[in-house]
């Protein structure tokens, strides 16, 4: 898979997949758990990993059209009962998804956006509950480099799953995940605890996310 980027908000809003030969038995993990975060809110890497098993082999395009909602270029002569079969994969992981497909594409959108959640920029959920943003820890002059940049730094962090593991969107367009549970992150900064780490911790605390068990802040 190869993903790009939106020039205005740095985040991933696209990728470019080629679908083709057999999967191995941790790859298929690995897409399944990607796709059962999609109940936890749209994103790229989410939709992508619906693209696998089942799939007519070929190129597809995914692009993020707005703030909710995202399109899935089939491959060139796919035909109308596969996209269909690709739109049933998805609305049967996730109701709240609201998919529209013709013959060449699929639209998907989250029909939850009205509700008391709002979309963030990398396509996830975050609490709004009527009140401001709850503030993050402000800087202090002793802070450590790594706390400082967790704590001002842009980053969008998001529950992937209820086990404890949060995407964190960060300012370079990178997604990394943090498991709070393992004290592990995906990026490659080999301290004890990363700036992305140190941030969820920030946000947990702060109220701003979920707790780890899925739980709503009170």
């Amino acid at each position: 898979m190869q993903t790009f980027l939106c020039p205005d908000c740095g985040v991933g809003a696209g990728a470019r997949l080629q679908h083709e030969g057999v999967l191995t038995e941790l790859c298929k993990r690995k897409l399944q758990d990607r796709r059962d975060a999609i109940a936890h809110g749209l994103s790229v890497e989410r939709l992508a990993a619906f693209v696998s098993e089942g799939c007519p082999p070929g190129e597809y395009l995914l692009q993020r059209r707005d703030e909710h909602t995202y399109e899935l270029l089939m491959p060139d002569r796919a035909l109308h009962s596969q996209t269909a079969a690709l739109a049933d994969r998805i609305t049967s992981t996730a109701d709240h998804l609201d998919v529209q497909h013709v013959t060449d594409r699929l639209t998907v959108s989250d029909s939850r956006v009205a509700d008391s959640h709002e979309t963030v920029t990398d396509g996830g959920l975050a609490v709004d509950d009527g009140r401001p943003e709850r503030p993050l820890s402000p800087v202090h002059p002793d802070d450590d480099p790594r706390t400082r940049r967790a704590k001002t730094e842009d980053m969008d962090v998001v529950l992937a799953t209820n086990t404890g593991v949060y995407e964190v969107h960060s300012e370079s367009g990178n997604t990394y995940e943090v498991d709070v549970l393992e004290e592990t992150c995906s990026c490659p900064d080999d301290v004890e605890r990363c700036k992305h780490q140190r941030r969820v911790a920030m946000e947990i605390e702060s109220q701003r996310v979920p707790r780890p068990d899925g739980r709503l802040p009170n």
